[in-house]
């Protein structure tokens, strides 16, 4: 017996039995013809006697047919077909056999689900689907198919798990899903299709399933769903920071999030109210056709620039969405305050410390700006919105901020009022710095050991101006000082004379942004002592007219400024550039000579203040002498021999610096007195 292949049927399948009987033909065995009788029974029990008495001749074949149709009492079962046959060959002997045939009922399901989310949506929006599909049947599937159609008014815009519309723009979408085991879901498929403008509701979107039960005589599974999309009417618009308040959202205007838009129905009778989102924007979806108001709750610290007075809009929908019904609004604070020249530094605008003009101050915030102080030093950020700022300066080369305290920046919180007197105060952060010297060598350049001059006033004119005193080192600096063009002078003192700098004597600096060094002042005396070196011939300690200057001698100074000089052919000296102060003026004695003037101790004790001192005389006379004896050489033999008497009366002539003539005394003595050291 056999059946169709294979042997897995479901229920209302007509299943095709075929049966024969055969008389073999046996080699070497003894065959004879039978008589039989035939019988079959159906899966359902009922048995039927297809035939009696059959006459069957050796090697012959005789063929029955069978047709069951499956009963759902069958499903899930193994069902059985009982084939017999019985009777007696032409000996007598007894023959039978039996034959069964099973088959196997299946029960094969498939089950799709369709959610739209959302489940109603404006006309321009997506729709999100999900799609889920199960085998709920007790066979494998193969080759499970889903086939979504989108309705007329919606396109498709995109799918997972290789969806893909076919033919492209024909609103068909197809997943091939393969093959599901019995019992198996598959992961929640997603399609997003989208609202077109124009479409009328409701949309329904349908969804099929087909499924083939593996290795059977059934026909395909299907299952089907379908999500209605209700379409709905929208009002919009865009709650925008209306920067230059001009009642229209221009090209960088954001928008203004977290606003109460509210909706009325009539006007007065708030029936839903919206905050705008990130980006400003309100919806108010799912409407029905009729007239609506539009407002907005105004905030603290705003003003409303559109729409025009009453500040509301009115609305009328039919059969298409309104957009564009913007509010409009700009911050009504502000934040003011001063940028002034700290003079002193203590960080706090005291009375006479003027403003700064042309100073940058930077606002960052809901609001972001940069503004320029005016001519009085102010500054003012207008049309604020409330929220946390940041106000700073920006601080130019040259200046150090006094206030406000570090981080040198003002944190503003605006709420409902302006915000004043965020004041920044600054001071200049350069120097200028140099050295007041003793130019010894006149030669305009601080060279080794020339020192400084402590204690002279050094003068600064320019945006800052003031005076300050030299170091004991000679040094001075001017603090605290701002950009820009300065004089710097020094106060010449009496006796003294500027070598440098050049003619004017005066520095111009320009301050940028780094200190200015080395403007050095240099000054040497300008004041002198003189005086005479002469033959004080009569030792009466005064220049007597014909006294003799006397050249070549060495003549010391010693006070602020030391040195040695020796005198001229005339006998004069000068010590010249000599600074103010105390000094002592010494001659160096030659061997031979006394000095007549000064008195004791011998020099001079000079104060120079602002005129040259002069006629600091030196006298000297001779100490030496040259004497003999005029005698009467008795024996001439030119030596004053015993015995022989001096001459008295005789005129002795002396010839050389110092000439004279003497005569001898009664004993023949003579002395030629106070003669320097020369040839006489």
């Amino acid at each position: 017996m056999v059946d169709d292949p294979p042997n897995r049927f479901c229920v209302g399948y007509t299943i095709q039995y075929g049966m024969y009987v055969r008389n073999p033909y046996v080699p070497g065995v003894q065959n004879v013809n039978m008589t039989l009788n035939v019988s079959d029974t159906y899966p359902n029990g009922a048995t039927e006697r297809l035939e009696t008495n059959l006459f069957l001749l050796v090697n012959e074949t005789k063929w029955y047919y069978r047709s069951y149709v499956v009963e759902a009492g069958d499903v899930g079962t193994k069902i059985t077909n009982h084939f017999r046959v019985n009777g007696t060959t032409e000996v007598g002997e007894n023959v039978s056999d039996t034959r069964e045939k099973d088959s196997y009922i299946l029960d094969p399901g498939i089950n799709i689900t369709k959610v739209a989310s959302p489940t109603s949506g404006a006309l321009g929006t997506d729709v999100n689907f999900t799609i889920t599909v199960t085998n709920t049947g007790d066979c494998t599937l193969d080759s499970v198919e889903v086939v979504d159609t989108l309705p007329v008014g919606m396109s498709f815009v995109s799918a997972d798990y290789g969806g893909s519309e076919s033919p492209p723009g024909s609103g068909t979408i197809i997943w091939d899903l393969g093959t599901m085991v019995s019992g198996a879901t598959h992961a929640p498929i997603h399609l997003v299709a989208h609202i077109d403008v124009g479409a009328a509701g409701p949309l329904t979107n349908n969804v099929l399933a087909t499924g083939t039960p593996e290795n059977s005589m059934c026909d395909d599974v299907t299952d089907s769903d379908d999500a209605v999309v209700t379409v709905t009417y929208s009002i919009a618009g865009m709650k925008f920071n209306d920067l230059n308040g001009n009642g229209v959202k221009d090209a960088g205007e954001p928008g203004l999030p977290g606003w109460t838009i509210n909706l009325e129905q009539p006007a007065g009778t708030v029936i839903n109210s919206t905050t705008t989102a990130a980006d400003g924007s309100y919806t108010f979806t799912n409407l029905e056709p009729g007239d609506y108001t539009v407002s907005e709750v105004l905030k603290a610290g705003w003003a409303q620039t559109c729409p025009p007075t009453p500040g509301t809009y009115s609305v009328t929908l039919t059969d298409s969405p309104v957009i564009d019904r913007d509010f409009g609004n700009r911050g009504a604070l502000s934040i003011s305050g001063m940028k002034f020249n700290d003079l002193n530094g203590d960080g706090v605008k005291d009375a006479g410390e003027p403003g700064l003009e042309d100073w940058t101050i930077n606002l960052v915030g809901p609001v972001s700006g940069t503004t320029t102080t005016a001519a009085d030093g102010s500054y003012t950020f207008t049309n604020l919105e409330p929220g946390d700022y940041t106000v700073s300066e920006v601080l130019k080369a040259g200046w150090a901020q006094t206030c406000p305290a570090a981080p040198g920046t003002y944190s503003v919180t605006l709420t409902d009022s302006p915000v004043i007197d965020r004041d920044f105060g600054n001071r200049g952060a350069l120097s200028i710095s140099g050295m007041k010297f003793n130019d010894l060598n006149g030669d305009g350049v601080k060279d080794a050991g020339e020192p400084g001059l402590g204690d002279w006033t050094i003068n600064l004119a320019g945006p800052v101006s003031g005076t300050t005193t030299t170091a004991a080192d000679g040094s001075y600096t001017f603090t605290n000082l701002e950009p820009g063009d300065y004089t710097v002078s020094e106060v010449l003192k009496p006796g003294w004379v500027q070598t440098c700098p050049a003619a004017p004597g005066t520095y111009s600096v320009t301050l940028t942004d780094s200190p200015v060094i080395d403007r050095d002042f240099g000054n040497r005396g300008a004041l002198s002592i003189s005086g005479m070196k002469f033959d004080d011939l009569n030792g009466n300690g005064v220049k007597d007219a014909g006294e003799p200057g006397l050249p070549d001698w060495t003549i010391n100074l010693v006070g602020p400024v030391s040195g040695t000089t020796t005198t001229a052919a005339d006998g004069s000296y000068t010590f010249t550039n000599l600074e103010p102060g105390d000094y002592t003026v010494s001659e160096v004695l030659k061997a031979g000579w006394a000095q007549t003037c000064p008195p004791t101790p011998g020099t001079y004790s000079v104060t120079l203040t602002d005129s040259p001192v002069i006629d600091r005389d030196f006298g000297n006379r001779g100490a030496l002498s040259i004497s003999g004896m005029k005698f009467d050489d008795l024996n001439g033999n030119g030596v004053k021999d015993a015995g022989e008497p001096g001459l008295g009366d005789w005129t002795i002539n002396l010839a050389g610096p110092v000439s004279g003539t003497t005569t001898t005394a009664a004993d023949g003595s003579y002395t030629f007195t106070n003669l320097n050291f020369e040839s006489f």
